[in-house]
């Protein structure tokens, strides 16, 4: 193979024909097709602000032409966002309208008080999830006129709705913004996880400590302070502390006072009421003064060997009696 040899206007003329050619050829756009984000049309401020940014940034990475990014926009969409977008792709002209059409159709904009509303009473369940849930909140905090609020309202609203735990380990006048709060709480976070790995090596099986008492992680029957209180509490007594207790009192009746024995198995108390010879008498009751010194007819009775006088007649309607007349 022989060698080619070029002066250094020749190697010059050279470059400067691959240059031009270069330049003339036209330069490759990217598509939509390797982007991963997708949408279903769910109405969801926060979905639909991430996929609009996720997007867009695609877009620009890839430099794609508006054209192609409005055609190729369809391959995102799914669900009720693909028929969608089947109706009203037509009227779409660039791709910044696409944007506000996607926006205003899935997310509109929702008066304030609808926003502080979802912002106070959302409350954090649990301490561990507290990075995402400041990221909710924030998201929801964008949604507001820009000059509604400052950093230091925006922490005080967050802190409404944070939970206790949080707030005890991470008093509101220890912050002054998001940052220095993500890093306390990221600490936080680390030293619970440390914790809850100790707890894990420290049992022979690798599972989490759990009391068989109170149901409670972290901690075995056998330290569980509610347990001990309750044994404090109720103690069940057995024969042989009975042996060794001193009697402090006498057991007495306390219907009669009789030594030894208790209400129950008392002979006086218990005993059958005994019925004599008693004078007995039956009286009318009338409203009327007219009727009381109106004299009536009696008849000397005896009922169970008990005797009295009552009435033949006392002119009364309705007699009232006691249990003993019958």
């Amino acid at each position: 193979m022989s060698n080619v040899s070029f002066t250094d206007d020749q190697f010059r003329d050279l470059l400067g024909v691959l240059a031009s050619r270069n330049s003339a050829s036209p330069q490759k756009t990217g598509s939509f097709a390797s982007c991963t984000a997708r949408f279903d049309g769910t109405r969801d401020t926060s979905l639909v602000e991430a996929f609009i940014s996720t997007i867009t940034t695609f877009k620009k990475i890839e430099s794609i032409v508006d054209s192609d990014a409005i055609e190729g926009i369809t391959l995102l969409l799914t669900g009720e966002a693909s028929i969608w977008w089947l109706g009203v792709k037509d009227d779409v002209r660039t791709w910044t309208d696409a944007v506000s059409l996607l926006r205003t159709t899935f997310a509109p904009k929702r008066p304030a008080y609808k926003i502080y509303e979802e912002i106070v009473c959302t409350k954090q369940s649990q301490p561990r999830s507290t990075e995402l849930f400041v990221a909710k909140k924030r998201a929801l905090m964008a949604e507001l006129p820009k000059t509604s609020l400052s950093t230091s309202q925006c922490l005080d609203l967050l802190y409404t709705s944070l939970h206790v735990d949080i707030r005890d380990k991470i008093p509101r006048d220890s912050v002054t913004d998001f940052d220095d709060f993500l890093k306390k709480a990221r600490q936080i976070k680390e030293v619970m996880a440390e914790r809850t790995k100790t707890l894990v090596a420290d049992t022979p099986s690798g599972k989490r400590v759990r009391c068989t008492f109170c149901r409670a992680f972290g901690h075995t029957e056998d330290n569980c302070r509610k347990k001990s209180a309750n044994d404090q509490r109720v103690q069940a007594p057995t024969s042989s502390s009975f042996s060794h207790r001193p009697v402090s009192s006498k057991i007495t009746c306390y219907g009669c006072g009789e030594p030894g024995v208790i209400r129950s198995k008392c002979q006086k108390c218990n005993a059958p009421a005994k019925i004599g010879a008693v004078e007995v008498g039956f009286y009318a009751l009338s409203p009327s003064l007219a009727y009381i010194s109106r004299l009536r007819p009696t008849v000397d009775i005896k009922i169970g060997g008990v005797s009295g006088r009552a009435h033949v007649d006392s002119g009364a309607k309705l007699s009232v009696a006691s249990q003993s007349l019958y």
